[in-house]
């Protein structure tokens, strides 16, 4: 059971999976999946993106 990474559409694996996790911590499968939307080299760069484009504007209305 995977879900497509909301940022670039890949597959988000988790490991482990969201079933062992809902098996180990209780909670459901679903859960555990909704808790990683994205991959994290996926959210960080968007971050440093959004910061970047933060300090462009920045700079520029200096």
């Amino acid at each position: 059971m995977h879900r497509k990474c909301n940022i670039c559409g890949g597959n988000v694996i988790l490991s482990p999976s969201a079933a062992e996790r809902a098996k180990k911590y209780g909670g459901t499968a679903e859960y555990y999946l909704d808790l990683f939307p994205a991959h994290a080299g996926c959210t960080l760069r968007k971050r440093l993106d959004g910061e970047r484009e933060l300090l462009i504007r920045k700079y520029k209305e200096n």
